[in-house]
């Protein structure tokens, strides 16, 4: 799949997954393991795009000890790559929470800059995520010297979310109805219906 993403030039990447300190670890097509080293990763990246150039203008690499890996991707001329410490384990509960506020943010079209930062405060805010402040400080933005002050999706900016419902009774619901899919996403995601009434 990987591959194929790769082949596609799709514009953006999410991993999530198991990380070792040289490999990312992907599922075989039998459901086995398949540990993809940092090497074969550039290889497979390289590649993938005729003519060369990055086929991603961002990856998230959501694993342990994803520094590596996430440097791989910057290497091929990603400009936005959001990864984990080299040398520190993920927590999933950080992860997860990291990851819903980071796309919302981006969603609605904030800057990967502040979309990453939006994520980090949600991890240390969050109730679940044990040593809170220390977990938010294992998530890093590549390339450190990368200009991040630009949107990944073509969004206009929300002034203001969720947005206040404008007659009295309206549904929850009412909320998430939108042509965005990434949208109804999160409505799924905190236990909505993917149902319309």
């Amino acid at each position: 799949r990987l591959q194929a993403t790769t082949t596609k030039c799709c514009g953006c990447l999410h991993f999530s997954g198991h990380g070792h300190p040289e490999s990312l670890v992907f599922e075989d097509d039998r459901g086995g393991l398949h540990w993809l080293g940092v090497d074969q990763l550039k290889s497979l990246i390289s590649n993938g795009v005729k003519g060369g150039g990055a086929p991603f203008k961002f990856v998230f690499v959501s694993a342990c000890y994803s520094g590596l890996a996430g440097q791989t991707f910057v290497s091929a001329g990603v400009k936005h790559v959001v990864c984990c410490q080299q040398e520190s384990q993920l927590m999933d509960s950080a992860a997860l929470a990291f990851t819903r506020a980071f796309y919302l943010a981006l969603a609605i079209g904030r800057t990967v800059k502040d979309s990453f930062e939006i994520g980090k405060q949600a991890v240390n805010a969050s109730p679940s995520v044990p040593n809170s402040e220390e977990e938010m400080k294992k998530f890093v933005l590549l390339p450190l010297d990368g200009n991040h002050n630009v949107p990944v999706f073509d969004a206009k900016p929300v002034s203001e979310w969720p947005r206040k419902l404008g007659a009295a009774g309206a549904s929850r619901r009412s909320l998430y109805r939108s042509k965005s899919s990434f949208i109804s996403y999160f409505n799924i995601a905190e236990g909505g219906s993917s149902t319309q009434d």
